[in-house]
């Protein structure tokens, strides 16, 4: 009976790539997306770039959101489906070959590189090593950049091409110590190892579309960007490491949580937090989801801002707090039809005044800003822990009790909350 269940449930079929045939297994059910996976696993085709055919099964091109076999007993054994795609290619380097990175050199090493970058060689035979952390030439490479405009490290990102880096750094170069400028009459203190004011690398180019809404950059250089359909990505020298999923989907904003003693994001500790339709994410540097807090129903986070409060009798604690807008949308023909008897008069009434009520509530809740203090001491096995508190900016006035709270900030550990009225700062202890 087991395997009979297990027969009904699966069906084999064949895959047709170009002039290969690939044994595949679909299940009763099955989304779209999870079908894509399961062929890139095999093709190393990417599912952005799959187009997966099969006229007996679905209607044009394989969507993420179709469902497969809803009826699996109807489909014949080895029933074929078609994939058009080009897979990516990757070539692996050895360690000698790779570029290296001032964060994986010795001190020896990088007081080396700057007297080369300055023309002083040890053996004077060859010239000037001109190398910069992202954008640096690969060691015995070639990199073949002609007279590009602009430099392809692979599908998603592009940079300047070496000989244009060459180029700026050189001319810098002949210009250390110091160059007078004349609109100002003061010397230029000119930098000879950094592309200062420069577009260096374009990062997520024909990813998908969507746009970015917030970015920010770790402790370890890891810059993390939201984006509008809720993906969340890490980039690291060059390279997208992780795509993450925010739990709602969009991303509106992106913040960093401060070290406060200790590398943020370690031990299970917050790193940054994103929030966007409805719901706050919080993530460890290495992008693992670890809380989600909640907004206020009918409501998304409109600002949020995160600080460390020091304090001499213990240890550093960190808060994150948050301001909201409104999102719940309200029937224009709720209340369209005109009452007929006293009886729907009465609950049109009702109807109306608890309307007005929830309008009412949601404007208060926009006043109002949430804070949640973290101390890492009151981790219980390794959650995050969160303590809440409400803060409502003083009202002086009739005007003041109905203005939003729209953006908020830290200032050296303390809130500061800013609407139509003006800015209030708040003692975070």
């Amino acid at each position: 009976s087991s395997h009979h269940n297990t027969t009904n449930m699966s069906k084999p079929i064949i895959l047709k790539w170009g002039k290969q045939s690939l044994s595949l297994t679909i299940h009763r059910g099955m989304p779209g997306s999870d079908l894509k996976h399961q062929i890139y696993a095999l093709t190393n085709v990417p599912p952005t770039r799959q187009k997966i055919l099969c006229p007996k099964l679905w209607k044009g091109a394989l969507k993420d959101t179709d469902v497969i076999a809803t009826d699996v007993d109807s489909i014949p054994n080895n029933t074929k489906i078609t994939l058009i795609g080009t897979a990516d290619t990757l070539v692996e380097k050895s360690m000698e070959e790779r570029p290296r990175f001032v964060e994986d050199m010795t001190d020896e090493e990088i007081w080396k590189l700057k007297q080369n970058s300055r023309g002083v060689n040890d053996d004077d035979t060859d010239g000037p090593i001109i190398d910069i952390i992202a954008l640096q030439k690969e060691h015995g490479m070639d990199r073949g950049d002609g007279k590009m405009e602009m430099y392809e490290y692979n599908r998603l990102v592009t940079g300047l091409p070496q000989h244009q880096i060459e180029d700026m750094l050189l001319q810098r170069m002949q210009k250390e110590g110091g160059e007078k400028d004349q609109s100002t009459n003061s010397v230029r203190d000119t930098n000879t190892t950094e592309l200062k004011g420069e577009l260096a690398m374009t990062m997520g180019l024909q990813l998908r579309r969507a746009y970015v809404n917030s970015i920010g950059v770790l402790d370890t250089g890891t810059l993390i960007s939201g984006l509008d359909d809720g993906h969340v990505q890490f980039w690291r020298r060059g390279e997208m490491v992780k795509d993450a999923r925010h739990t709602g989907g969009c991303v509106d904003e992106v913040v960093i949580f401060p070290s406060s003693g200790g590398s943020a994001g370690s031990g299970g500790r917050p790193a940054f937090a994103t929030a966007g339709d409805g719901s706050i994410c919080l993530w460890t540097q290495d992008g693992n989801h670890i809380a989600s807090l909640s907004c206020f129903p009918g409501t998304t986070v409109a600002s949020m801002t995160v600080g460390s409060i020091t304090s001499d009798e213990e240890e550093d604690r960190v808060y994150l707090a948050a301001c909201f807008r409104i999102t719940r949308q309200t029937d224009p023909n709720q209340f369209r039809l005109p009452p007929q008897n006293e009886s729907e008069r009465r609950r049109r009434e009702a109807a109306e005044m608890q309307e007005q009520m929830i309008q009412n509530q949601l404007l208060d809740v926009t006043r109002q800003v949430k804070v949640w203090m973290y101390d890492a001491s009151e981790n219980n096995n390794g959650r995050v822990a969160f303590r809440e508190e409400l803060v409502v900016p003083n009202a002086t006035n009739a005007m003041e009790r109905t203005t939003s709270t729209t953006k908020l900030a830290d200032l050296a550990g303390n809130l500061v909350c800013g609407d139509e009225a003006g800015v209030q700062i708040f003692d975070a202890t």
